[in-house]
């Protein structure tokens, strides 16, 4: 089973939330979802059954295999390269790009 976390509980995140929620023929379940504005990740954590996490908790998680990361594209880079020194698979809902 691939558990996955979620970062960031706006618009895109609650996409994503809502997708892997409708999948049921991989073995994969969100266990978290992550976001700086408490009242957004609690909604989101409600609605999808998930649990309110950090990103440090998630980092931290050896259940968690794949981290996907729904932040304004300004904060992909640093959560990204976390998320890879910390031995995760990464969904970035937008590549990095040095040129802007």
């Amino acid at each position: 089973m691939q558990k996955i976390a979620v970062i960031r509980a706006c618009m895109m995140g609650s996409t994503h939330l809502n997708c892997y929620r409708s999948i049921t023929d991989l073995p994969i379940s969100v266990k978290y979802v992550c976001d700086k504005i408490e009242s957004k990740a609690q909604k989101a954590a409600n609605l999808y059954d998930v649990k309110l996490s950090s990103l440090d908790e998630i980092l931290n998680d050896p259940e968690i295999s794949i981290v996907d990361i729904c932040t304004p594209t300004f904060s992909h880079k640093d959560i990204v390269v976390q998320t890879a020194k910390h031995g995760k698979n990464v969904f970035c809902e937008k590549a990095y790009s040095p040129l802007g």
